[in-house]
């Protein structure tokens, strides 16, 4: 994006995204940015199910409000001292979407 388009308009892209983000989650939920363009969400007691529904929800927002997706990896973890294992197992969970194909959702326990 900032190599076509400028970082301008990728900061845009991103405080549009940020905002979608925000309107979807709870209040308890724990949104930051990971790196130049990727995000964590970290939700507080949340089921595969429910999970998926709302990162499909903010990838349909975000592509009608900027006519692009994105692609994600996610995980559920039960243990809080497990984080690091966690964050390092969603990240390969989204270098595996990424490689088959733009706009997935892929979540694993």
């Amino acid at each position: 994006m900032n190599d076509t388009f400028g970082h301008d308009r990728g900061d845009e892209i991103i405080q549009i995204f940020s905002n979608i983000v925000l309107r979807n989650i709870r209040r308890e939920d724990k949104p930051f940015r990971y790196g130049g363009d990727e995000f964590v969400l970290i939700f507080d007691s949340i089921n595969n199910e429910n999970l998926f529904d709302i990162i499909f929800r903010i990838n349909n927002e975000f592509e009608k409000e900027t006519g692009y997706t994105f692609s994600s990896g996610g995980t559920i973890c039960k243990e809080s001292s497990k984080i690091y294992q966690c964050l390092k197992k969603s990240d390969d969970l989204l270098y595996e979407v990424k490689k088959a194909s733009k706009g997935e959702i892929l979540i694993k326990i």
